[in-house]
């Protein structure tokens, strides 16, 4: 009886684990669609909105949720988009994007963190590049995808394109289906008519690192990954970029 209570325990703590992650999960793509919704509501005319909800679908979370945040984004006390910079531990640097109905709340929690774990939060903006990429699925060359590019006269902005082969089965058969990521510097010079030209697409800006920074030992890595899962366990905080060398976090 014992071993059997036991045993249900542990089955009933992880499931409430469970359901308090995908809650706090929740939440914050919530925020995200509010926020970004502000800007227009309809994701047809906004690719940002758009790629939100495909990220909220991809989590399984429910349409009626979905809904509701896009509305959420009239009221005037929605949560609004706030970013900061600081030095975290062995003088990583990070940029943080977050969504608050309390930049004051916010901006205090992140500094503590900053202070406690690392040098404080301290303007770090030139350490990083914005990046504007763009995410589909199509079995398009790289020759094909510059091509398309040069006849939109997007090229002149491009950074970087990536390829990563994703053959999918169908029936007996492989198709050389492939995830492409196009980067852009700017949009002053973009055309997103060649856009058209495929069903679903992901648009998000990243920040990419100028120069990056290597770990020495398992120690530093530990320290790391300690510090990215307080930032990742605030509410508040949507994305994470840094200037870490992930191959030598591996």
């Amino acid at each position: 009886m014992v071993a059997g209570h036991s045993k249900f325990s542990n089955i009933k703590h992880k499931k409430e684990a469970n359901d308090k992650k995908r809650s706090k999960e929740f939440t914050k793509l919530a925020k995200a669609i509010a926020a970004i919704a502000r800007q227009c509501p309809d994701p047809d005319k906004n690719p940002r909105l758009k790629t939100a909800i495909h990220a909220a679908k991809s989590k399984n979370m429910p349409k009626e949720n979905i809904d509701r945040a896009i509305k959420k984004a009239s009221d005037k006390d929605c949560n609004i988009e706030m970013s900061y910079t600081g030095y975290g531990p062995h003088g990583i640097a990070f940029m943080i994007e977050t969504i608050t109905d309390n930049s004051n709340r916010t901006v205090s929690e992140l500094r503590a963190l900053f202070k406690k774990y690392g040098k404080g939060l301290s303007d770090l903006r030139f350490i990083f590049e914005k990046v504007y990429e763009f995410c589909f699925v199509s079995d398009l060359t790289e020759d094909e995808v510059i091509q398309l590019l040069m006849e939109s006269g997007a090229e002149k902005s491009l950074r970087d394109i990536k390829i990563v082969q994703n053959n999918v089965m169908s029936g007996n058969e492989s198709n050389g289906v492939n995830k492409i990521t196009i980067e852009f510097e700017n949009l002053d010079n973009f055309d997103s008519n060649f856009l058209n030209k495929f069903n679903d697409y992901d648009q998000k800006i990243v920040y990419c690192p100028k120069e990056k920074v290597f770990l020495k030992n398992d120690e530093q890595k530990s320290e790391i990954k300690n510090f990215l899962e307080i930032l990742e366990d605030n509410e508040d905080v949507q994305e994470i970029w840094n200037n870490l060398d992930m191959e030598s976090f591996k």
